[in-house]
């Protein structure tokens, strides 16, 4: 089963950001990312990214808790949110697959 997940971005009158986890080869193929307020609360106002700040903070800690685990999130969303989720291109949808987001924690992990 392939795991992304995608940065949508929502026209309207309001500017706004939403990440779905899809799941490929499911019945229920697409869902809104649990933003994971019970571990960490860095921006109730959702999800950001493109800079380093309590939206992109947030997804972060929502991508990596989904996965790894909600432990490993807590110790290294900060440095994934330096690494991936700042880069990211502000403004912009995005794409990112499960495989890529562990490959980033187990460097992190290792120290690099």
């Amino acid at each position: 089963m392939i795991v992304t997940y995608e940065g949508v971005i929502l026209a309207g009158e309001t500017y706004i950001e939403k990440v779905t986890k899809r799941e490929e080869g499911s019945i229920l193929s697409r869902k809104s990312l649990d933003p994971r307020y019970d571990l960490r609360n860095h921006s109730p106002d959702g999800f950001s990214w493109g800079y380093f700040g309590s939206g992109p903070l947030q997804i972060a800690l929502a991508i990596v808790a989904d996965a790894v685990s909600a432990n490993i999130a807590l110790r290294t969303h900060i440095e994934f949110t330096e690494r991936v989720i700042s880069r990211l291109p502000a403004g912009k949808e995005f794409v990112l697959n499960r495989n890529e987001v562990r490959s980033v924690i187990d460097d992190i992990l290792e120290g690099d």
